[in-house]
Parts: C-alpha cells; sequence; structure tokens
C-alpha cells in the first residue's frame, strides 16, 4: 500500500484553514477516521505517525493562530514545539499534549503574554480532543514555557545536576521540533541542548540507564510473558518492553554524538553512518520499532472500532504464530541493544 494512499492532503489543508474551535475538533475526528483507514488497508505503523505528526503540527499551528486572535499579536518571536513521540513522528492514535514554547522577549509584558497564551492554547487543545499531558508537560505550564535566556539557562542548570527530574526533562526537550513560530529559537535551544548534555558524560550514562528501567516481556524459555490477572489479563505492553528502550537508548547516542535528528529511524541512520552500529544491529533494531509501531497502530485502532480507549498494550493470542515468532525475536533485539548500552556506558557503575 503507498504510504500516501488513505491520507488525503485534505486533512492537513482543512487544519490550516480551520477557522474555530470546533472547526479543529472536526479536523481531530477526521485524522482518526483517516488513521483507521490506514491500519484497515495494512500501512505501516511508521508511515501513519509521519503522516499523523503532519496534520496535528497543522492542528496546532492552527489552534496557536486562533490564540493569537484572541489575544492581538504576540509582542516579540516565539517557538511553538512538540516533544516526545510527537517530536518525533511517532504517535498514533493514543495521544495528548506534549508541548514546549520558547520566546524571545524577556520582560514582563513578553511574560503575561506568553502566560496567557500558555493558558488560552491549552483550553483550546482540549476541546479540539487532545487530553492534557498527565505529566503536565504542556505551554500552560511556567516549566516548560520560558524565555530563551531563561531556558539557556535552566538547561545549564540541569546538566549540573544528575538526579531523576533534569534527565527526565532534558531526555524529553531534546526531541522538541519546531511547528509554528520562529524556527530559529527552536533549533538554537536544541543546539545549546546538545553542546550542553555532550559535554557532560555522567548525564549520558543516567539518560542510557533510562532506556533499561523496563525488562522485556519474555520469560526464561523465550516465551512471551502477558499480565495474569486484573484489567489487563493476557496482555503485554509493547511501549515499555519494547518501544521505550529503543528510542531512549538511540535518543541517547544521538545526543553523544551531538546529531540534530529527531526521529528514531532518521537518530538510527545517523549513528549507523557514525560507526556506532553494525549493519546487523541497525538492521534488527529497525526491523523491531517497525514492527513495534504497526504493532501498535493495528491494537489502537481495534481499541478505538470496540470503543476503548487506545493504549500500548496488545494480546499476543490474537497475532498468528509466525507474528508471534517475530515479537519473540524483535524483543530479543531489544534486549540485545540494552545490553550493548549497559557496556557502552559503563552502566555497571551507577546500577
Amino acid at each position: 500500500m503507498g504510504s500516501d494512499e488513505s491520507f488525503s492532503p485534505d486533512a492537513a489543508v482543512e487544519a490550516a484553514a480551520a477557522g474555530s474551535r470546533q472547526d479543529l475538533a472536526r479536523c481531530v475526528l477526521r485524522l482518526r477516521d483517516q488513521v483507521l483507514r490506514c491500519a484497515d488497508g495494512g500501512m505501516d505503523g511508521v508511515s501513519v505517525g509521519r503522516l499523523v505528526a503532519g496534520v496535528n503540527d497543522r492542528i496546532l499551528g492552527r489552534a496557536a493562530a486562533l490564540t493569537e486572535e484572541e489575544l492581538g499579536p504576540p509582542p516579540c518571536g516565539y517557538s511553538l514545539m512538540v516533544l516526545g513521540s510527537e517530536g518525533r513522528r511517532e504517535q498514533l492514535l493514543a495521544t495528548d499534549q506534549d508541548n514546549a514554547l520558547v520566546f524571545a522577549g524577556d520582560d514582563a509584558p513578553a511574560q503575561a503574554y506568553f502566560e496567557a497564551f500558555g493558558g488560552r492554547l491549552s483550553v483550546i487543545l482540549v476541546a479540539a480532543g487532545f487530553p492534557p499531558c498527565p505529566h503536565g508537560v504542556m505551554v500552560d505550564n511556567p516549566v516548560w514555557r520560558r524565555s530563551a535566556s531563561d531556558w539557556f539557562g535552566e538547561v545549564r542548570a540541569m546538566t549540573r545536576v544528575v538526579e531523576a527530574d533534569a534527565v527526565l526533562r532534558l531526555t524529553q526537550l531534546a526531541d522538541a521540533r519546531h511547528v509554528r513560530g520562529e524556527a530559529g529559537l527552536c533549533e538554537t535551544l536544541r543546539g545549546h541542548l546538545l553542546r550542553q548534555v555532550g559535554d557532560t558524560p555522567v548525564l549520558l550514562m543516567y539518560m542510557a540507564r533510562e532506556a533499561l528501567r523496563f525488562r522485556t516481556p519474555l520469560g526464561f524459555f523465550r516465551n512471551l510473558v502477558v499480565e495474569r490477572s486484573g484489567p489487563d489479563k493476557g496482555r503485554l505492553d509493547l511501549k515499555k518492553g519494547g518501544v521505550f528502550p529503543l528510542t531512549q537508548g538511540i535518543k541517547t547516542l544521538a545526543l553523544e554524538h551531538g546529531l540534530d535528528e529527531t526521529g528514531t529511524p532518521e537518530r538510527l541512520r545517523a549513528l549507523r553512518g557514525e560507526g556506532v552500529f553494525s549493519a546487523t544491529m541497525a538492521a534488527n533494531i529497525q526491523d523491531a520499532f517497525d514492527f513495534f509501531q504497526s504493532l501498535r497502530l493495528r491494537a489502537q485502532a481495534a481499541a478505538v472500532r470496540s470503543g476503548m480507549a487506545p493504549d500500548n498494550s496488545i494480546r499476543p493470542d490474537l497475532l498468528s504464530s509466525a507474528e508471534r515468532e517475530k515479537l519473540r525475536n524483535c524483543f530479543r533485539f531489544v534486549e540485545e541493544f540494552q545490553t550493548f548500552l549497559h557496556a557502552k556506558f559503563g552502566l555497571h557503575l551507577i546500577s
């Protein structure tokens, strides 16, 4: 199936032209329906993630434009950024708000404007169908809404302390991707972060350790381990056991090498070019990531069609025997990658 067969360009055009909050909400529903058609047509999860990001960018950009129309023009330039899986263009049907903002001014009027901007933008996005981030990674939170000078100081401060919150926030900010405003503000901030983190080996060690936080759901005999009770009985979490270790580990390696890419496949190709991986390991990681994303897409689409909230879990018993075997192999590749990270960053020193 072609990469754009189920995705009409009208979705992005319609989002960019939305004139109200209600129009944005209709765009979100239309996007969901298009993703469902992509899943039904067998489109791979990586391609769908890129297409979803393209439309979501237009929706977010238009929401920001509506916010400016309500508040008046901003007093200085700004960059509205998306973070996390949205920044990496890997979001599917399970979504919430993950955004941040950097603005050029540092005076009281700029601070007041963007405080109001962050609050209204978050309300518009919730009304459109983007739930609030449960961890508060949104522009209505002053932690994620700062002037450029404040961001620079904050990044320097976070790289000088090795504690869980700083590691988490730097990791999230490393995925920042510009959506609206002045792209140079985002690029400058990311460049500053790359230099600061790259010059702090101990911080990279703790970032790499995060990729080992979750074990793969493989048993002693390489059987797939599922939840034995509770609401997730018979299911396993693809994100915790598969996607997160790969995205986090590859991101850490990209930071170590000062790479500017944000997407996981793009980072992986760049790292292969740097000689970080053998051709076989790079191919295995890419194959695992692609398979995980496609399984997530299918499972999320099935959940939505059943009237349930999409998440990152699957039921292995619904897969074919060939798919279950491939899933076991993909988790084995994840384990090999985690072993690679453990040795490369000397994680025995901080375990």
